[in-house]
């Protein structure tokens, strides 16, 4: 949540040629609603059980795709062992008051709706951190990195991973 999955998957898709796909998105694209719209009317249990399928699908394509999910995908447990065992894992990491910097008169989100936003986002942390360390191939810390910076560290793990080729899985980027 705030931690600039789009925009670098973006750039990957620009600099890289991969095919970028943000699942929320996606949800949004299946049931013709806003995320904000989906957890007003269903809840974020309906929320996360659509992220799950949605996220499964585009797994289960098995092309090279820069994948960004929601912040919250990491709390399925059966997602997490999909995530990691088909695809690379990037943990953008990023410190409670940067999130929040970014996120301060972002009002699209719905977890962070008719509260303190950065005990929120503090409370975010601590719940999922774990789950993101735990579920990551590659951890990237992107307090004081531009997002151009972040796409380079990003092409150098890939490179590295597999040397001279494309990735063997499809590419996926959490975040937090």
């Amino acid at each position: 949540m705030g931690s600039g999955k789009t925009t670098i998957g973006k750039l990957i898709h620009h600099k890289l040629l991969y095919t970028f796909i943000d699942s929320d998105n996606e949800i949004e694209k299946q049931l013709n609603l806003s995320v904000s719209k989906i957890f007003e009317e269903f809840g974020e249990e309906y929320f996360r059980l659509q992220e799950k399928q949605i996220i499964n699908n585009i797994l289960a394509s098995n092309k090279t795709l820069v994948i960004a999910t929601g912040g919250g995908a990491i709390l399925d447990q059966e997602t997490c062992a999909n995530l990691r065992e088909k695809s690379y894992v990037i943990f953008l990491d990023a410190h409670p008051n940067t999130l929040y910097d970014r996120l301060l008169n972002n009002n699209s989100r719905p977890l962070l709706q008719g509260q303190d936003k950065h005990e929120l986002i503090k409370q975010k942390i601590i719940e999922r951190q774990k789950l993101y360390l735990d579920t990551a191939h590659h951890s990237l810390q992107v307090d004081n990195l531009i997002p151009e910076q972040i796409v380079m560290h990003i092409a150098k793990f890939i490179a590295k991973t597999n040397p001279g080729k494309l990735p063997s899985k499809p590419m996926f980027k959490i975040m937090r």
